[in-house]
């Protein structure tokens, strides 16, 4: 079916399927099992051939040596955190974090290059018969993301970075006890509430950019995800605004007053305080 489409043509499929006929990524499946990276440069395609776990499939790109790798896994995940370990993959190779979003299509095997003149075959060149990935052995594998790499993660994400968002820069320590209204243990464990969770399997980091990860149910983020989870919403459009201020007056705007209190109290202490030395020193004056 790709060579019939590839005769004098560029062909490109979505690596997550699609829901329904589109584009977007509110077309695509709920869960996915495979993560990937574009490892375009000799760099990214050399970083490749050292890294581990193995990827299941490369397919030559027919641009020079770049090529796609991909990692089949042993269970389905949602897209999020399919998007959050491209974007760690990519970093870890120095391949292309752009595309790391759910809704990427990336050249298949089978069809044909038409940037090169020549047309270059897009070619299958290596296949791992071993077992599938887990999420959990790849996720002890990788490097938590740097705050980099958040920033060119996704337009949205572009967005919510501009200006320094201090959503984001709050301690998942302290967000996820503030939305759980349950402590986090010394070890950085917590029951996760999105799933039956009888021993706790949420990890919650204490450096904003490492976020949280369930290795039961394998959700994980920031502190939007944690939220929108939680609450049952969006992290688009109009919901998303309403979730960024329901954060705002939960983590930022309660910090505030209670900050103001405090200050109102240690001046109204302070007051106080020269106020008696002030009678005590006209006492002794007077006496």
């Amino acid at each position: 079916m790709i060579a019939g489409h590839a005769d004098g043509r560029d062909v490109f499929v979505g690596v997550v399927p699609r829901a329904r006929r589109g584009g977007g990524r509110s077309d695509l499946v709920e869960r996915a099992a495979v993560v990937w990276a574009d490892c375009d440069g000799q760099p990214a395609v050399a970083a490749l051939a050292d890294f581990e776990p193995r990827p299941s499939r490369v397919v030559a790109s027919g641009s020079g040596t770049n090529c796609h790798a991909y990692w089949l896994l042993s269970r389905p995940v949602e897209v999020a955190l399919i998007e959050r370990f491209n974007r760690r993959i990519a970093e870890a190779l120095g391949a292309d974090v752009r595309s790391s979003d759910g809704a990427r299509i990336l050249r298949p095997a089978g069809s044909a290059n038409w940037k090169s003149r020549p047309p270059a075959p897009v070619r299958l060149v290596a296949v791992k018969p071993s077992p599938r990935v887990d999420i959990d052995g790849l996720n002890a594998r990788l490097p938590a993301s740097s705050s980099r790499t958040l920033r060119d993660e996704s337009h949205r994400d572009r967005a919510r970075a501009s200006g320094g968002d201090p959503l984001l820069r709050i301690s998942p320590r302290i967000y996820v006890r503030a939305l759980t209204n349950e402590s986090v243990g010394r070890d950085g464990k917590q029951r996760c509430p999105f799933h039956d969770d009888h021993s706790p399997s949420l990890h919650v980091f204490e450096e904003p950019e490492r976020g949280w990860f369930c290795f039961g149910c394998g959700r994980g983020g920031s502190v939007y995800d944690f939220a929108a989870l939680l609450w049952g919403s969006d992290l688009r459009g109009k919901q998303f605004v309403r979730l960024r201020r329901e954060l705002t007056t939960l983590l930022l705007d309660a910090d505030r007053d209670a900050l103001s209190h405090d200050a109102s109290r240690l001046s109204t202490t302070v007051d106080g305080a020269a106020g008696a030395d002030c009678d005590r020193e006209d006492g002794s004056l007077r006496s």
